[in-house]
């Protein structure tokens, strides 16, 4: 029986440990988009340049902030906060354009949508600035005001938002990645983070892989040849890859004009049916290799770590130093060729969907996003 000692006056009372029966009467898991975003969790909706993912993410926001299912998806409606350090200008004739299109009360919508736009660039790398410090206390106070947790923090860029900061550091990355955690688990918002795709892998993550391996769920947002644009849940810890939605971005004249009396327009989103890719991604001879190697490692030296909720159950993972080894091993060349073969591999697997990272360990996805 546990004894009925004030929580506040154990040592270490965050990390105490669960019974088994406390661990089974936890709430269970709430979403703010059905099926596709957990409540309080960690997202990246990523995607190449003028791909539509900052319009497709707003929507996506003013969405919950009305409670209005998005692409046929329920939402849970809550208050949002929309960091815009990003084309911080075009921010006003969007929201314009939504509300025309939409035939909705410009009046009646400031008063009765819990939208927050911050229009200035936050510095989420390094909290000299007091910015993460800054949103938090701001998530707070609208709580408060509004009488509703904020459900959503929109992040409006990750490299806009990672001042004098490397992409590709891990300690930089990290860093990162524990500031957007300080927020998300301080407030119990979902924090949601638009990033940008590396050149020629339109499907991973730019920058270092510690991202991908720190997020609930990755969104890919891609224009197409073909016309017409698509969001794909790419990767999801609890909720099923692959799902696909196509749309368009509809020109909205606005009713005023600008300094030169011509007429000010914006983008909206609207679901459309596109033109879904259909051909598989396949691994280069590179990524092939490196797969291979880390089958073998984990067969010679795999083992289930403690439970973890980075980690999916009863997954068996090796240390990534053991996959490199193994890698090397069946690398051609000389060192230096083989160490450029394993910076490459292991990037283009995890974009791929092949492979999950947390911390020094790795595990095999089985089939990957091309099956």
């Amino acid at each position: 029986m546990r004894d009925s000692t004030n929580i506040n006056e154990v040592p270490f009372a965050k990390l105490k440990p669960l019974t088994l029966t406390e661990l089974l009467n936890q709430p269970p898991r709430k979403h703010i988009l059905k099926g596709i975003l957990g409540a309080g969790e960690f997202s990246v909706f990523s995607g190449e340049p003028k791909c539509g993912k900052s319009f497709l993410v707003l929507d996506l926001a003013l969405s919950i902030a009305r409670g209005k299912d998005w692409f046929g998806k329920n939402v849970a409606q809550g208050p949002v906060i929309y960091v815009a350090a990003e084309g911080i200008g075009g921010v006003p004739k969007r929201i314009l354009s939504y509300i025309k299109h939409h035939k909705l009360e410009t009046e009646e919508c400031g008063r009765q949508i819990p939208f927050h736009p911050i229009l200035r660039t936050v510095n989420l790398l390094d909290d000299r600035d007091g910015d993460v410090n800054g949103i938090i206390h701001w998530v707070k106070k609208i709580t408060e005001e509004v009488g509703q947790p904020v459900s959503m923090i929109v992040i409006d860029t990750l490299s806009r938002t990672m001042p004098g900061g490397n992409e590709n550091s891990p300690e930089h990355m990290t860093q990162y990645i524990a500031n957007c955690d300080r927020i998300r688990e301080e407030t119990k918002s979902h924090v949601l983070v638009i990033h940008h795709c590396p050149k020629n892998s339109s499907s991973s993550l730019r920058g270092h892989s510690s991202l991908f391996g720190a997020i609930d769920a990755h969104i890919l947002v891609e224009k197409h040849a073909s016309g017409g644009n698509t969001w794909t849940v790419e990767a999801s810890k609890d909720d099923e890859d692959g799902f696909q939605k196509g749309f368009k971005l509809d020109v909205e004249v606005l009713d005023d004009v600008d300094e030169d009396g011509d007429e000010i327009t914006s983008c909206v989103v609207e679901p459309a049916e596109v033109e879904v890719r259909t051909a598989k991604v396949k691994l280069s001879p590179t990524e092939q290799i490196c797969l291979d190697a880390l089958s073998a490692a984990i067969s010679k030296s795999g083992e289930i770590p403690p439970t973890n909720n980075n980690i999916p159950p009863n997954t068996t993972c090796v240390k990534w130093s053991q996959w490199e080894v193994e890698a090397k091993a069946k690398y051609a060349g000389n060192t230096e060729d083989k160490k450029k073969a394993f910076q490459r591999g292991p990037k283009g697997l995890q974009g791929k969907g092949h492979i999950g990272v947390y911390q020094e360990l790795v595990w095999l996805i089985s089939g990957g996003f091309d099956d």
